[in-house]
C-alpha cells in the first residue's frame, strides 16, 4: 500500500512541477525576461523527456537526473523572484 501512495504522491508532485515550469516560462516571457523564460521551458522539456525515458525503462538514475534538474530550477527561480526585477536594488 505504501508503494501505491508513494507512486501517487510522485505523480502529483511531478505534475505540479511540470505545470510550474510552463506557468513561470509564460510569466517571465510576459515580463520580457527571455533568458528565464527559455531556461524554464528547457528545464521543463528536459524534465519531461528524462522522466519519460527513465520511468518506463526502470532506470531511476535517469529519473534522478530529471529530479535534480527540476528542483535546481525551482531553487534558482525562487532566488530570482526573491531578488526582484532586473536592475532593482
Amino acid at each position: 500500500m505504501t508503494g501505491v501512495v508513494h507512486g501517487l504522491a510522485f505523480m502529483v508532485g511531478m505534475s505540479s512541477l511540470i505545470a510550474a515550469f510552463f506557468v513561470f516560462a509564460r510569466r517571465f516571457a510576459a515580463a520580457d525576461d527571455r533568458g528565464w523564460s527559455r531556461y524554464s521551458v528547457a528545464s521543463g522539456v528536459l524534465f519531461v523527456l528524462l522522466t519519460g525515458i527513465g520511468v518506463p525503462g526502470g532506470d531511476f538514475r535517469i529519473v534522478a537526473v530529471a529530479i535534480v534538474i527540476g528542483w535546481a530550477w525551482a531553487s534558482l527561480t525562487a532566488a530570482r523572484l526573491r531578488a526582484g526585477p532586473p536592475g532593482a536594488s
